[in-house]
């Protein structure tokens, strides 16, 4: 009986490490966000983290790194992480050329591997706030 429950509470904690577990992709890489909308303001920095998921296949290959096309006004630098692989930081500004409006930016693989990359969709909203120019 003992034996029982201890394979009952084995099979409990498998289920749920495999609920919360990120699921790799079949095939390349897979880029993922943990909240796909984002809001920013005009002459302050957004930073967020993305992952790039590979799958067993292609777990040692390496890849070029992430790329956008931002609008005017508007400019996006991934740096990888020194530490973890796979681990991007992407940071965003808004200029005062920015219009107020919501965008998305499509986030791609480029260099090496790039065409093994599923691209990312990510909701950015330019709030309204305007930047003071002068104080007269």
């Amino acid at each position: 009986m003992k034996n029982f429950f201890t394979t009952l509470l084995v099979v409990i904690f498998i289920n749920i490490a495999d609920t919360y577990a990120q699921e790799l992709p079949k095939d390349g890489a897979v880029i993922t966000i943990e909240d796909t909308k984002l809001m920013l303001i005009p002459g302050e920095e957004l930073t967020t983290d993305l992952t790039l998921l590979k799958s067993k296949r292609y777990r040692k290959a390496k890849f070029g790194g992430l790329a956008t096309r931002t609008p005017k006004g508007i400019t996006a630098e991934f740096v990888e992480d020194e530490e973890q692989d796979g681990l991007y930081h992407l940071t965003l500004m808004a200029d005062e050329t920015a219009t107020s409006d919501n965008f998305t930016l499509i986030i791609k693989g480029e260099g090496k591997n790039a065409h093994k990359v599923r691209g990312l969709a990510v909701s950015v909203n330019v709030t309204a706030n305007q930047i003071a120019t002068s104080n007269d």
